[in-house]
């Protein structure tokens, strides 16, 4: 399970904080911790500091060249909570990029995208200005914590490379559709 770490720093004297002792220890907690809570009283002889950093993985993300015949990495876009530009495929607590793709691929969308980690939107099209980002998708799969799933308000993105053939018309009184020319 991926820990977050924080420290504990610990000062204590009983009236002159300049006297105090640094006592620091190190802890791990799981990410699923989602809020924290800092609490300063006055009148205390301890104080007590809590930082929470968790670790920066970053550095170790890297997208999915070719996650299905025919897909490709598109880059890291931006979306918004209020005007998405894909629609939501499914969430999922084990989502990679592959499995995102695998879906959208399977509905006949011609883009996948991941989002927090655990979130797939597909799409035939980029919608309400979905644009490339320059940062922002840096939140591990929860799936597979070496893969970028997006961000909060980013798209890992991929989009497919095959040209699909339209559906082929059955013909009205003897006509029959051979394609597109030019």
């Amino acid at each position: 399970m991926d820990q977050i770490q924080y420290n504990v720093i610990q000062w204590i004297h009983q009236n002159d904080p300049s006297r105090s002792t640094r006592q620091p220890k190190q802890h791990s907690i799981p990410t699923t911790l989602t809020t924290s809570m800092y609490s300063i009283r006055s009148g205390c002889k301890a104080l007590l500091l809590v930082s929470f950093a968790p670790f920066s993985l970053t550095q170790d993300l890297v997208p999915v060249a070719s996650p299905q015949a025919g897909w490709k990495y598109a880059g890291c876009y931006s979306d918004n909570v209020q005007t998405r530009a894909l629609t939501l495929g499914f969430d999922s607590d084990s989502m990679t990029n592959t499995q995102c793709v695998q879906f959208c691929a399977g509905k006949g969308d011609f883009y996948a995208g991941t989002e927090y980690a655990k979130e797939c939107y597909c799409g035939k099209s980029l919608q309400h200005g979905g644009a490339l980002a320059q940062d922002g998708c840096d939140m591990a799969c929860a799936g597979n914590a070496t893969e970028p799933c997006g961000g909060p308000n980013r798209l890992t993105l991929y989009n497919t490379t095959v040209l699909w053939s339209p559906m082929v018309n059955p013909g009205v009184n003897g006509y029959r559709y051979f394609g597109c020319y030019t």
